[in-house]
C-alpha cells in the first residue's frame, strides 16, 4: 500500500498529515500570527482556537486548492480544524470536514470610511439571493478544470457537479462586517455511482483596516442543526479576531466572487476527502 501511495504522487490529506510532523511539533501550543500585505496594508492573520494552519506547507495541497480560486482572488490563510487533523493522523480515513478559509481580492478594494463598506454591504445584501450560483457559468468552468485536473493527478474517474444552493440570508451584521448562511450540495460521480454531499458555508465580508478580507467557514457533509450553528459561529470568531488583531481598523462583482469562492471550495474539501478515503480503501479506479 505504502509502495502504491509514493507511486500515485502524495495525495491532498496524506500531503497534509506528512508536513505537520515534526518541522511543527516545536511549535504547538505557541501563538502564530502572520502577516499578510494587502493593498498596501499589513493585515495581521491571528490564530484561529481549535484549528491548525495549513497553507503553505504542502505544495500538494497548494496546487489542488488553487484549482479552486477565482483568477481574481488570492488566498491568504487556510485553516483546518484540530479535531479533522487528529483523525487524519489516526488513519480513520475520513478526511477533513471543518474547516475555514481567508481571502482577498487581487485588485485592492480600498474601504477607508464607512460610506464605502456600507455600499458593499447593500451590495452584498441584495445580489446574494438573487444570484444562482449554480447556473453561474464560472461554476461549470471550474468544476470541469478541477476534475480533469483530479482526474489525471489522481488516476481517478471521480466527476464533480455542483447541485442546489440555498441562500439562508444574513446572520450577522456590523459597522465591520457582514455575514450570510449558505446551504449546497456537491454531487460527486465515481464508478460507484452518484452521492450528494451537503456542505454549509458561512461567507463573511470584513472590512480590515480599510481593505476587503473574506472568511469563509465551511461544515462538508453536514449532519445535523450544530453543524450548520458551527460555521456562523466560527466565521464570526475570527473576524472578531481579525479586527481585534488589527486594531487600527478603520460592488456587485465582488459580490460574485465571494458566493462563487464557497461552492468552489466545498467541492475541494469534499473531493479531497474522498480522494483520500479510496486511497485508505485501495479501490481505486483507473480512469477512463
Amino acid at each position: 500500500m505504502a509502495e502504491t501511495l509514493r507511486r500515485k504522487g502524495v495525495i491532498l490529506c496524506l500531503a497534509l498529515l506528512l508536513a505537520c510532523l515534526a518541522p511543527w511539533a516545536a511549535e504547538a501550543g505557541t501563538e502564530r500570527v502572520r502577516q499578510e500585505f494587502v493593498a498596501g496594508r499589513d493585515i495581521a492573520l491571528p490564530v484561529l482556537p481549535g484549528f491548525e494552519e495549513v497553507l503553505g506547507r504542502s505544495a500538494e495541497f497548494d496546487r489542488l486548492m488553487s484549482k479552486f480560486v477565482l483568477p481574481d482572488n488570492r488566498m491568504l490563510a487556510f485553516y483546518i480544524s484540530d479535531a479533522d487533523m487528529e483523525r487524519m493522523a489516526e488513519g480513520s480515513g475520513e478526511g477533513f470536514r471543518r474547516y475555514l478559509i481567508v481571502q482577498t481580492l487581487k485588485q485592492g478594494v480600498f474601504l477607508d470610511g464607512d460610506t464605502r463598506f456600507d455600499a458593499v454591504k447593500a451590495s452584498f445584501r441584495d445580489e446574494m439571493a438573487a444570484l444562482p450560483a449554480q447556473n453561474l457559468p464560472e461554476v461549470g468552468d471550474v468544476m470541469r478544470d478541477a476534475t480533469e485536473y483530479i482526474g489525471s493527478t489522481y488516476k481517478t474517474d471521480m466527476k464533480m457537479e455542483v447541485g442546489e444552493s440555498r441562500n439562508q440570508g444574513v446572520f450577522v451584521e456590523t459597522k465591520d462586517y457582514i455575514g450570510f448562511l449558505n446551504l449546497s450540495s456537491l454531487a460527486i460521480e465515481t464508478a460507484q455511482g452518484k452521492k450528494s454531499y451537503p456542505a454549509a458555508v458561512a461567507m463573511m465580508a470584513v472590512n480590515v483596516r480599510g481593505r476587503l478580507i473574506l472568511v469563509y467557514s465551511y461544515y462538508s457533509n453536514y449532519e445535523l442543526l450544530s453543524d450548520v450553528d458551527f460555521v456562523k459561529d466560527t466565521a464570526k470568531m475570527y473576524a472578531d479576531m481579525l479586527l481585534h488583531a488589527n486594531v487600527d481598523n478603520v460592488g456587485g462583482n465582488v459580490i460574485r466572487n465571494i458566493i462563487l469562492i464557497c461552492l468552489f471550495v466545498s467541492a475541494a474539501m469534499i473531493a479531497g476527502m474522498l480522494v483520500f478515503n479510496r486511497l485508505q480503501s485501495g479501490k481505486w479506479d483507473k480512469a477512463v
